[in-house]
């Protein structure tokens, strides 16, 4: 059954931030825009004044304790402020469009659930969990997957060359050559 759209507008607004998250972490000049956007913003009237005072304050604090909360949680706070974010344009336009695809096929819901959101990763999403497990049950599932051809070899890289860490990389294409080489 479908998302709620509403509910999906806000799990892609989460995902697109914890993306911007990232790019903070490894950019300080994304900040020093988002304060110039927000104090143009607040300039010419297009956000309110206690909106833009609020995120003024946090981003413009020593310690952002409170950005990484607006940025990465799903709380009612957080949504709220994600809908008058200035991180516009961090993101680009295939990439958010791939990051809003990627969300919306790897959440449900049904009646079954009673209302809470089902996560339904991908398979090859699966596939990389599996892998990073490492278990022989995991490997020998991975390989099964392959074999079936429910995930390829190219699918699986592509995910995996989506990771941050050198190292986790390495390992896990190694697992996968294993597991892709497995009888």
């Amino acid at each position: 059954m479908p998302i709620d759209p509403h509910r999906l507008a806000e799990l892609r607004s989460l995902a697109l931030h914890r993306v911007v998250l990232d790019r903070i972490s490894g950019d300080p000049s994304v900040l020093a825009r988002a304060v110039e956007r927000m104090e143009e913003w607040r300039t010419s009237g297009r956000v309110r004044e206690d909106i833009a005072t609020r995120w003024l304050q946090v981003l413009d604090s020593a310690t952002p304790p409170r950005l990484v909360e607006w940025l990465s949680a799903d709380s009612e706070e957080a949504r709220h402020m994600r809908g008058f974010s200035p991180f516009a344009g961090v993101v680009g336009p295939r990439e958010r469009w791939a990051l809003w695809k990627r969300v919306a096929e790897e959440h449900c819901e049904s009646p079954a659930t009673g209302g809470v959101t089902g996560i339904c990763p991908s398979v090859s999403d699966l596939a990389i969990s599996k892998l990073a497990a490492g278990r022989e049950k995991d490997l020998d599932y991975v390989a099964g997957l392959l074999r079936a051809a429910l995930t390829t070899t190219s699918e699986v890289e592509a995910g995996i060359a989506e990771l941050s860490d050198p190292v986790v990389e390495v390992r896990l294409r190694d697992r996968l050559i294993r597991c892709a080489t497995a009888g």
